[in-house]
């Protein structure tokens, strides 16, 4: 399965295999092949786009990688059974990373909230080298000069509800 991560989306849903008219090669999630997964008979419906999904608020573990040390228990997400103009999407899961939840739903709280409430992207510069993002954290050795420590971060505080900080200047 592959995944989309969206600063500018609050919500975790996942294409399921109930979802008759979704994307095959995009559906590998099974709610019913998961020891941990639980259903809440709730419902939720979102317009990503021009397309929309919609399912069941569920729980489950939301792994990243093979490793059960990677997971993260007890996430509440949108296990979708029903999608629209989604065919051209290239990934089975979008993993919101806004601070805000401007849906509001109380049974759909947003995912940065249900983590470690810190993530950090490393961009390649072009010349082939992999991207990576670190949920939870930061990997110094990726983001700063050889040498630096924890000190020689500098940290800002959100303005809102979005990813807007507050600046004097900008110089290049």
């Amino acid at each position: 399965m592959t995944a989309t991560f969206d600063t500018g989306s609050a919500i975790l849903y996942v294409l399921s295999d109930r979802c008759k008219l979704c994307p095959k090669d995009k559906t590998n999630y099974s709610p019913a092949g998961s020891s941990s997964f639980r259903g809440t008979g709730k419902r939720e419906s979102q317009p990503y786009g021009s397309g929309s999904i919609a399912g069941e608020i569920a729980q489950d573990s939301v792994c990243f990688s093979s490793s059960s040390g990677d997971c993260i228990d007890n996430v509440s997400f949108i296990a979708v059974d029903k999608a629209s103009d989604i065919a051209n999407d290239r990934f089975g899961a979008l993993v919101g990373l806004s601070p805000f939840n401007a849906e509001s739903n109380p049974n759909l709280p947003s995912f940065i909230s249900q983590s470690e409430k810190q993530f950090s992207f490393f961009l390649p510069k072009g010349d082939g080298s992999q991207g990576k993002i670190v949920l939870g954290g930061y990997d110094l050795s990726q983001y700063a000069n050889e040498g630096a420590s924890d000190a020689d971060i500098s940290w800002s505080n959100l303005v809102d509800d979005s990813w807007t900080i507050p600046m004097n200047g900008l110089k290049f």
